[in-house]
């Protein structure tokens, strides 16, 4: 924004708190924040009144702080830039507080901004009034207190904590905003002296914060910044690659199509086995490599001994979901066994390795990474690897046959059907809990190869219509979602969101009346209490919540209807909501008689 403008529409403010929130708005707009999750509240108006008067702030307006945050998380996921969420003081703050801790766990830029009662309010039993500072705590990067214009007219405080704030951060920052009264746009009849709107601060690589030939002052994004690995350290990773006889290739979660498309590209290079989690965006795609159902292939002691021959791990990315690819993880270098190297690529510097396995870490930027090794070396494929990938394909038409071509629609079916389905130029958005797992042990192996998105960070199921909503509004592309109904139950305000995106979201709700996980989990062979409070059936259906919300809905019954009815969902221009309803009994018993034939089938190979 050009300073002459900038100061211009800054001193029309009616009064010294809607300045101070003006320029507050207008450091974080030119530091790369310019789309605004916001929350009605009064505290917070003069905040909200400065967005709605900015013109290169897009808002989004959402009566629930929970999702509006999330919702705010999903468009920083989506589009790798900051995302801001505002809302009024008291609980209306610690709602988003699952939010952060989602963004923390995957450094997601997410701006948090609260407003909050003046100091004098503080601990005095003031009405919709708590302690915000450090609300968060350690899940934020940085925190600061903004102490507004009735307390300090020192305007100058406020670019140079955004600026400390940003510097150096990759995660969420919180700004708690502690402001007085007047709330509204009201004119006060103290002038506002052009001295008390500060410059800019210097930004790195700005010099003196000198403006170009559009008189504009260049960003500083909170996007995280991740250096590309140096030539030299390239190529002693290659070369000690290059030795590796039994090398193998694991492709955990990745953030983006360019990574998977990297990714891809090094495992083709490298010819080793490739194992692809379903978040890498390699699971759901074709690759000469690539070892589609590892899961299956892992409970068989031939493969799996197979894949423990390994000289060299290359772990690329972020975690695993399936159970029996962790405890794999966990049996290399464990006590006993033979130590091999085992190097783990990420683009962070925390630290992801549960069973503490890893012998090297490389912090970097993926996609060059993959790109510049895929160019250093060069194996053939062997023998080891034409194996896996022939059992896998073995599984493929095991599950083809008994999945696609019996009776009615099953968990299993609708996670094949969709990631063959899925539109490669969209986003696969899989909710925790099981249809994220099903998606990784039973999804296609031929899909369209689009962009897989989860909250694996901390894995819960709340946000995920709001997140899923984010992904199509930074990135307006067509989104899948498919959740489960205690998820969809946890989220149904946010289905609100649905109706103004600028791409459609699918949401394709699997209901099977409770929580289908625990019945593979122990607790499922004590029937005493199970149904009761783990089972927790509800008893719901999402017909008449569609009907609510305004949006259109199909409810399939067999693999047929559901190619058609999603199908037709793919080419409608607003979103709509797919259920499928299941029985959780049914489920456990179709996943234990598909585990048993392929085991059979495998043993004969």
């Amino acid at each position: 924004m050009a300073k002459g403008y900038r100061r211009t529409r800054l001193l029309e403010a009616p009064n010294f708190n809607h300045l101070w929130a003006g320029l507050l708005i207008e450091e974080l707009v030119r530091n790369g924040v310019d789309i605004f999750c916001i929350c009605p509240g009064s505290r917070s108006t003069p905040l909200t009144w400065a967005v709605a008067e900015h013109p290169s702030a897009k808002s989004v307006v959402h009566f629930d702080e929970r999702g509006a945050a999330f919702h705010a998380l999903g468009i920083a996921k989506a589009s790798g830039q900051p995302a801001a969420f505002i809302c009024t003081s008291g609980t209306a703050v610690a709602n988003a507080f699952p939010a952060v801790v989602e963004a923390s766990m995957t450094h997601v830029p997410l701006v948090v901004l609260t407003a909050d009662r003046p100091p004098e309010l503080q601990d005095t039993g003031a009405n919709q009034t708590i302690d915000q500072v450090n609300l968060f705590g350690g899940f934020v990067q940085r925190h600061a207190g903004l102490w507004g214009p009735a307390v300090s007219r020192d305007t100058s405080l406020i670019p140079s904590t955004i600026e400390r704030c940003f510097r150096g951060v990759s995660g969420p920052i919180h700004l708690n905003c502690m402001i007085d009264e007047p709330l509204a746009p009201v004119t006060e009849a103290a002038s506002i002296c052009p001295a008390e709107i500060p410059s800019e601060m210097s930004l790195p690589g700005a010099g003196n914060c000198k403006t170009g030939k559009t008189g504009r002052v260049p960003a500083r994004k909170l996007a995280r910044t991740v250096p590309v690995l140096p030539a030299d350290d390239c190529a002693a990773a290659a070369e000690g690659i290059q030795k590796a006889t039994k090398g193998l290739v694991l492709v955990g979660g990745l953030s983006t199509v360019e990574e998977t498309d990297a990714a891809g590209r090094l495992a083709r290079a490298l010819g080793w086995p490739a194992l692809p989690d379903i978040t890498s965006g390699l699971r759901t795609r074709a690759g000469e490599n690539t070892v589609h159902y590892a899961v299956q292939l892992l409970s068989m002691k031939t493969f799996h001994d197979s894949l423990s021959e390994t000289d060299l791990v290359l772990h690329i990315g972020g975690q695993f979901t399936s159970r029996p690819m962790l405890q794999f993880l966990g049996e290399i270098n464990a006590s006993g066994t033979r130590r091999i190297d085992y190097l783990r690529v990420t683009n962070h510097s925390r630290r992801l390795d549960p069973p503490q396995r890893v012998t090297q870490r490389i912090i970097c930027d993926i996609a060059a990474f993959c790109e510049d090794l895929a160019r250093r070396v060069q194996t053939q494929r062997g023998d080891r690897v034409e194996s896996l990938v022939q059992a896998s394909k073995g599984v493929a038409g095991i599950l083809d046959s008994y999945i696609l071509d019996s009776g009615p629609l099953t968990e299993a079916g609708v996670a094949r059907i969709v990631t063959r389905d899925a539109p490669g130029n969209g986003v696969l958005f899989l909710g925790n809990s099981m249809p994220i797992r099903d998606a990784d042990k039973y999804g296609a192996a031929e899909g369209h190869g689009g962009h897989v998105a989860a909250m694996r960070g901390a894995s819960g199921i709340d946000g995920n219509i709001a997140t899923a909503a984010g992904y199509a509004r930074g990135l307006e592309k067509k989104v899948t979602a498919v959740i489960g109904d205690l998820a969809a139950l946890h989220d149904l305000n946010s289905l609100a969101l649905l109706k103004n995106l600028p791409a459609p979201l699918i949401l394709v709700i699997i209901n099977n009346n409770g929580g289908g996980i625990f019945h593979f989990l122990p607790i499922a062979e004590h029937p005493k209490h199970f149904e009761h409070f783990f089972g927790t059936p509800h008893g719901l259906s999402f017909d008449e919540i569609a009907r609510a919300f305004d949006l259109a809905y199909f409810r399939p019954a067999t693999n047929q209807d559901l190619r058609e009815n999603y199908t037709a969902a793919l080419e409608r221009s607003e979103s709509c909501i797919i259920e499928i309803q299941t029985d959780r009994q049914e489920n456990l018993r179709l996943h234990h008689e598909l585990d048993e034939k392929i085991a059979e089938a495998l043993a004969d190979l």
